[in-house]
């Protein structure tokens, strides 16, 4: 736009010479001169617009520049944070499963123990039962073995008894009696009695 000012107010002076009046010249020169010094100052209006919109580039370059590494700053903590978030997130998740697995397996025992524990009862309460039952029937056992040992013994002496019968109705018979009698002395001792 100023060059095209520029070439207009040049177009118009060099015109304006070309028709050649001399009272004109002068005005025309003169009017050259505001138009030069016009130009001049539009030049230099120009030239300090255009040093500032270049300053004002260079403060917005600065300041993009200062943006763009505050965010890749900030990006790299929120990547930071995110990361170290995931991590934690991780822990936690395992422990979360390791507390869930471990109480899976305490439940698990738990059930073991529900069925075990009646089972264990039932048996200590079926083998009371069974000793009670037997009980009886080991007396009577360790009676009769006791009552038993004893007619062993009352039968070595019903047949000492029956040999010395034999003996005084018959006196030819005297002679095995007598081996009776030896044997029986061997085992005269006294019955020995159960122990208590």
């Amino acid at each position: 736009m100023i060059v095209r000012y520029n070439f207009l107010v040049t177009l118009l002076v060099t015109m304006t010479l070309i028709a050649g009046c001399e009272s004109r010249d002068a005005r025309l020169a003169k009017y050259a001169e505001q138009a030069t010094h016009l130009q001049a100052r539009q030049n230099e209006l120009t030239a300090q617009q255009t040093q500032t919109v270049a300053r004002q580039g260079q403060a917005i370059a600065e300041a993009t520049k200062n943006l763009v590494e505050q965010d890749s700053t900030a990006r790299r903590e929120l990547l930071k944070a995110q990361h170290r978030m995931s991590q934690e997130l991780a822990t936690e998740r395992q422990l979360l499963n390791e507390q869930r697995d471990e109480l899976a397996v305490q439940k698990e025992q738990l059930a073991v123990a529900r069925q075990r524990e009646p089972l264990v009862a039932r048996s200590i309460e079926v083998a009371a039962l069974i000793f009670a039952a037997l009980l009886p029937l080991l007396v009577a056992i360790y009676v009769l073995r006791q009552i038993g040992g004893r007619e062993a013994d009352g039968e070595q002496l019903t047949e000492l008894l029956i040999d010395e019968l034999a003996t005084d109705l018959n006196p030819k018979i005297a002679g095995p009696t007598e081996a009776v009698q030896s044997a029986s002395a061997t085992t005269r001792s006294p019955p020995a009695l159960p122990p208590a």
